[in-house]
């Protein structure tokens, strides 16, 4: 089969498929350009265009839509609470720095980790040679202490 009629025959649920998983006929639109971009060339390297590989192709790509779209409201939140920070003032941050400081060696290790280098349980866990359960609990605890110490200083 060509591609021409492989674009034919499955431009169009290939597009629905992924427009359903992403929610935005844009978006979808981008990702099926891209699913065929990338066929395109794979079929000239001489590969044999399937549809399972087409929908394979597809699903790759929404995932990095995901992960893209996670970033950008990551971004997004540092970016608001930037803005917040500066619209505070530098007492706030000022406060929770001291706040984090006043905390025990673990606690403020697995907050850092966590909340300012972005790494995960399981990550913290292989780093500091526990278990992701052991992090998670260390986590809750150090909130709970950490909003504890902001609440006596009113912060």
């Amino acid at each position: 089969m060509s591609f021409e009629e492989i674009y034919t025959q499955h431009y169009a649920s290939l597009l629905a498929t992924v427009e359903r998983r992403v929610n935005s006929q844009e978006d979808a639109e981008e990702i099926v350009a891209e699913v065929f971009r990338v066929a395109w060339g794979y079929h000239c390297s001489g590969g044999a265009l399937e549809v399972p590989w087409l929908f394979e192709t597809a699903r790759n790509l929404i995932g990095n839509e995901y992960r893209a779209r996670r970033r950008r409201a990551a971004l997004q939140a540092r970016i608001a609470l930037d803005c917040l920070v500066q619209r505070q003032g530098c007492d706030v941050v000022s406060g929770v720095r001291e706040a984090v400081d006043c905390l025990c060696e673990s606690y403020r290790e697995v907050l850092v980790l966590a909340y300012w280098q972005g790494m995960k349980a399981t990550e913290i866990a292989s780093l500091l040679n526990v278990s992701a359960e052991a992090v998670r609990a260390r986590l809750a605890r150090a909130r709970k202490s950490l909003r504890m110490i902001l609440e006596e200083r009113q912060l």
